[in-house]
């Protein structure tokens, strides 16, 4: 997917951004919902990707399935995104409640005082 369309000006200081997302390795999920965010022109002519999401990958071993969405335009000249997880992977607790607890005096004093 390309990053614009009739917007030929790319400044240094866009591409050292560029190069320093992929140096400290941010991942970009996938767009859904269409390529570009920011539209101008007779007949959107030029269009860009101006915003997004990024996250480093270890986010992974939590969130599954990360992806952008674009909503509809609605007043301004930028779609709105979303961004969207699947689940998350539940981490086993060492932590056990018991109802019985409840019923001690000496546990419910102690809830009380938190």
């Amino acid at each position: 997917m390309g990053e614009r369309r009739g917007c030929t000006r790319i400044t240094n200081v866009m591409s050292d951004f560029s190069r320093w997302i992929e140096d400290i390795e941010l991942h970009d999920p996938p767009l859904n919902g269409g390529n570009f965010r920011w539209f101008r022109g007779v007949n959107h002519r030029s269009a860009a990707r101006l915003a997004r999401f990024l996250y480093f990958m270890k986010w992974e071993e939590t969130f599954r399935n990360i992806k952008q969405r674009t909503l509809p335009r609605v007043v301004f000249d930028h779609s709105p995104i979303i961004l969207e997880c699947g689940h998350w992977e539940k981490k086993k607790s060492s932590f056990k409640f018991e109802n019985w607890w409840l019923k001690v005096e000496e546990f419910n004093n102690l809830v009380r005082g938190w």
